[in-house]
């Protein structure tokens, strides 16, 4: 039977939960142990993170089978998956070779894995920052185009289809030029619409209030 000696620290562990449930059953056998003994055994197991959560418990446990009931939901495989896709989400960035379009569909099922439904603009302030030298040159050129994901969206497919056409990116990128155009607007410059159906110009229901570009 293990000892209390024979655990090593949990971030060796493959599954944390199992860790905890042999953890909780080995020092619940020493008798001569108080229950604060048995938590500060405990806590000194735990690597930083884990032992982070125990000491902001509020209250604090007062039993080790309080403790350790309490760490398990926070360990549990689905907790550790989401702390992974956080770490993902900050560490996520476009590949030299990776098309921006691509990048844009990849970096939004991480942003979804991590926080659920993201809105549009909280998209477009992340993904700024995680694109390659390469794409933001491209984007300088169009930046006064954007006013929205969609525009950004489309402006991404542009971008893909240029360096597609150049060589200069993987085939598999969307050739955007080879794609039915949208129409624009050359009065507030938004795409989906003309100037003839602009409402901001007041010759039409389209369009609106003309936003600011997007600053890159």
């Amino acid at each position: 039977m293990k000892t209390l000696h024979d655990f090593r620290e949990s971030d060796r562990a493959e599954d944390p939960v199992q860790w905890l449930s042999s953890f909780y059953t080995v020092i619940s056998s020493v008798p001569t142990l108080k229950e604060e003994d048995k938590i500060r055994v405990l806590a000194s197991k735990l690597h930083a993170g884990a032992r982070g959560m125990l000491d902001a418990m509020s209250p604090p446990p007062e039993t080790i089978e309080q403790a350790v009931n309490r760490l398990i939901p926070r360990l549990s495989p689905a907790s550790t998956s989401q702390i992974q896709s956080q770490l993902d989400l900050k560490a996520v960035r476009q590949g030299d070779t990776e098309g921006v379009f691509p990048f844009y569909q990849r970096l939004s099922e991480i942003a979804y894995r991590t926080m659920g439904k993201v809105d549009d603009d909280r998209v477009l302030e992340m993904i700024k920052d995680k694109l390659n030298a390469r794409t933001m040159t491209k984007l300088m050129v169009y930046s006064h185009t954007i006013h929205s994901l969609e525009d950004a969206i489309t402006v991404f497919k542009l971008i893909d289809g240029e360096a597609a056409a150049t060589g200069s990116a993987p085939s598999v990128a969307v050739n955007y030029l080879q794609a039915p155009k949208k129409p624009s607007c050359k009065y507030c410059r938004r795409i989906g619409h003309t100037v003839d159906d602009c409402w901001r110009k007041g010759s039409g229901s389209r369009g609106g209030p003309r936003q600011g570009p997007w600053r890159l």
